[in-house]
């Protein structure tokens, strides 16, 4: 119970002892003569309690899955609760518990397969606000706010994957409040998609991000009126993205594994010989002849981005090199090498002409007999490996080497009766830029949804709109006659027919809509006009068989509009005609 003074609840109550000192009165109780003891007063105050939002994230970071493997996505689940806040000033109120859980099944994704994610959702419960009968509290019903994000996997080549369909839910139990009414929130569906990206091989495309969100205004519900909550559901759907895994480039390769001889159809000697030959499965200067011996492979590469490469089996005297870019001139790019030195030259023309060391000798560091050697051009860089170790590199600052030419291949020299070493496993072709496997990174799905406090009055609606439509046909003479037998127009839920009259329910400026059609007579010509309790606001013209038009008005509650209509033919009664299209009378 509560000790008042002059009207007025206590705040606090205070004693002062013998000796003067103030002590602060936590309850109050009494004794009867029966020594049954009473609670007087329990130190409760009103008190004013505000709810606060419940906000819950969730990020499922993206898995990366490699060709041939499968991997299968833990099963996530997180909740939220905000524990039961209490009041200062020894007020007692009981708030809700809000809790928000969100459970992602596990997506299972193969190599070469069709992926389907699951579904992914959301649900977040607002308890019914509860507020003591002895307490003259107030509750205000907080905004409650849900975010889901879920982060596309990121896919090998080659595969197609099938995005998951996003849900999210979201129920608020009625809160009860003190005006007598309960409110609820309509349904509300939002909806999105993503046109589906088309990735090549040898691109990495970042597909755009996708946003959706919603915000329900608060609706206005009539003293006295119980209306059930409903749920609000968004959707958005991501059309699969599409990889191709189609490799963009060429390679080619010899292994010299045949007779000894010259090196055969796939070879184009540049040098006007037959050098370099094939001898015991390698490819060596295979004469005695002085010279500097090149030969490209027929075919082309189909890029600038390319590599050659070799084992180099023997050492020599002199030097031997592998050859990119090269144009059917003779103007590219070779990497060559003499015992442990590197060096990247280029040339102007066949058998080395203008040829000029760009690097200078390198020292490899290790004698290259018996190394794999490999040589690259990206861009303006050209890069030599030993072993696939980095040893030696040219930038083309200047642009000496136009990057158009295509053709790869091999030189070998004898000089002053000393040979180049011999080579086996040459190879030539484009460079696969593209991550090894590759992959696409699908776009970001984001959805967020807020439903803010409903609010209520007291005051009911001024007025509602009305319509009705004609439900049977009549004939139509030539003087104006009224148009019978009406029957509630679709979309106007409170519209009131009485004695083939719409009827307003309060005041309102509105604009009144009408039209009739007629069939048959002869020649015939149609005419209506609305009345506004028995006096005419609106004629038509006469013509044809179909009349339409509107008028403003105002009304007050309880005003009537009818319609009449006449008709003029050369012979025969034309007939009124009936549905929501023919004949019609509303305001709104």
């Amino acid at each position: 119970m509560a000790i008042f003074r002059n009207g007025k609840p206590a705040v606090a109550l205070r004693w002062i002892d013998a000796a003067g000192t103030e002590n602060h009165v936590v309850r109050v109780h009494w004794v009867d003569a029966d020594g049954v003891d009473h609670l007087v007063w329990d130190g409760t105050v009103p008190a004013l309690i505000n709810a606060p939002v419940l906000a819950s994230s969730l990020v499922l970071p993206a898995p990366s899955v490699r060709a041939a493997a499968t991997v299968t996505a833990p099963l996530l689940v997180a909740g939220v609760q905000m524990p039961t806040p209490v009041p200062g000033g020894g007020g007692g109120v009981d708030a809700p518990v809000l809790t928000s859980v969100v459970e992602l099944l596990a997506p299972t994704v193969s190599a070469g397969a069709t992926i389907t994610a699951p579904v992914l959702s959301s649900t977040v419960e607002l308890l019914e606000p509860g507020v003591g009968v002895d307490v003259a509290g107030t509750v205000h019903a907080p905004p409650m706010m849900v975010m889901v994000e879920l982060l596309a996997p990121q896919v090998q080549v080659p595969a197609t994957v099938e995005a998951p369909v996003l849900t999210l839910t979201t129920a608020l139990t009625v809160p009860e409040l003190r005006a007598g009414a309960t409110v609820a929130a309509p349904v509300l569906e939002v909806a999105a998609g993503l046109p589906v990206p088309t990735v090549s091989a040898g691109a990495t495309v970042q597909a755009p991000a996708l946003g959706v969100s919603a915000q329900l205004p608060a609706p206005e519900v009539r003293a006295g009126a119980t209306i059930t909550a409903p749920v609000l559901e968004a959707t958005v759907t991501m059309p699969a993205p599409i990889v191709s895994a189609v490799d963009p480039g060429v390679d080619y390769a010899d292994d010299f594994n045949r007779s000894d001889g010259v090196l055969g159809s796939n070879w184009t000697y540049r040098n006007g010989s037959s050098f370099p030959k094939v001898s015991g499965n390698q490819v060596a200067v295979g004469g005695t002849t002085d010279g500097y011996y090149e030969c490209t492979w027929v075919n082309p590469c189909l890029t600038s981005e390319q590599y050659a490469e070799c084992d180099m089996v023997t050492g020599g005297e002199r030097s031997s090199g592998i050859m990119l870019r090269y144009s059917s001139s003779g103007v590219g790019v070779i990497l060559t090498w003499i015992g442990t030195n590197l060096a990247i030259f280029t040339t102007t023309g066949w058998k080395g002409a203008g040829g000029v060391n760009r690097t200078g000798d390198v020292a490899s560091g290790t004698t290259l007999a018996g190394k794999r050697l490999r040589f690259t051009a990206i861009g303006n860089v050209y890069t030599g490996y030993v072993d696939g170790v980095e040893k030696i590199q040219w930038i083309d600052t200047g642009s000496v080497v136009p990057t158009t030419g295509r053709l790869g291949g091999l030189a070998l020299q004898r000089a002053n009766f000393s040979n180049s070493g011999t080579m086996d496993n040459w190879a030539f072709g484009d460079l696969d830029l593209t991550p090894t496997p590759g992959y696409v990174e699908a776009p970001v799905l984001t959805t967020a949804l807020e439903l803010l406090a409903p609010t209520v009055t007291t005051e009911a609606p001024s007025w509602s709109p009305m319509g009705m439509d004609k439900s049977g046909t009549q004939s139509c003479p030539t003087s104006y006659v009224p148009v019978t037998g009406w029957t509630a127009r679709s979309g106007y839920p409170s519209t009131s027919i009485v004695s083939n009259a719409l009827v307003a329910d309060g005041p309102a400026t509105v604009t009144v809509y009408g039209k009739i059609t007629i069939t048959g007579g002869t020649v015939p010509a149609v005419a209506f006009r609305i009345k506004k309790n028995g006096t005419v606001i609106y004629t038509s013209a006469k013509s044809g068989s179909t009349q339409s038009g509107s008028v403003s008005v105002t009304l007050a509650a309880g005003d009537a509009l009818t319609m009449e209509a006449e008709s003029s033919t050369y012979a025969g009664t034309p007939t009124i005609q009936a549905g929501a299209s023919n004949t019609y009378l509303y305001f709104e």
